[in-house]
């Protein structure tokens, strides 16, 4: 290299852990626990340093209470990159979900399950043990529905004695796509 040339910078290394602490230093030896704290510290560390910046997940579950976000802060800056990344040999999942605990049986010859859950929960998956499971469902394209313009017109007044209705919802594949389109009035 020529006098005067810059030298090349070592990546900064930013460590998380599921059992880590957002108090700690971020280093593989005291990481922190939530990606929230090791993106702002990404954030700061673009404004100070110009050199590439690794954020490494150790295994284990990351547990999302709101939406993780990146932005345009997130961004390296010319030719310095910002990388999320599994730490070698980890297998990391990052998850919105939470844990549905106290089922107890609804209707044991239907092999139906109920538990409480925060009010205001929406999901759309349902997994136990680890395994995806079916939700509540009724019959896939049932007979005697016609379309209008408002929506569907339901073949008889069934459907009116079922429970939590401004939680129904329609699911349909059409050409390709998934429409899910709540249900009004029934």
């Amino acid at each position: 290299a020529s006098p005067g040339a810059a030298t090349a910078q070592p990546p900064i290394d930013i460590w998380i852990s599921p059992s880590g602490h957002d108090g700690g230093a971020g280093t593989k030896a005291d990481p922190f626990r939530t990606l929230a704290r090791a993106r702002n510290l990404a954030r700061a560390r673009l404004k100070t340093h110009a050199t590439d910046i690794n954020i490494n997940l150790l295994g284990g579950t990351y547990r999302l209470k709101e939406t993780f976000s990146l932005d345009e802060r997130d961004s390296g800056r010319a030719g310095q990159t910002v990388t999320y990344r599994a730490a070698t040999g980890a297998s990391p999942v990052i998850s919105g979900a939470f844990r549905a605990k106290n089922w107890q049986i609804f209707n044991s010859s239907l092999n139906i399950y109920r538990t409480k859950v925060p009010v205001g929960t929406q999901t759309m998956q349902l997994c136990v043990n680890g395994r995806r499971a079916l939700r509540a469902r009724g019959d896939a394209y049932p007979n005697g529905f016609t379309r209008t313009e408002a929506g569907f017109q339901a073949p008889d007044t069934s459907m009116s004695t079922w429970g939590n209705q401004s939680d129904i919802e329609s699911v349909t594949l059409t050409q390709r796509k998934i429409v899910r389109c709540p249900v009004a009035p029934i």
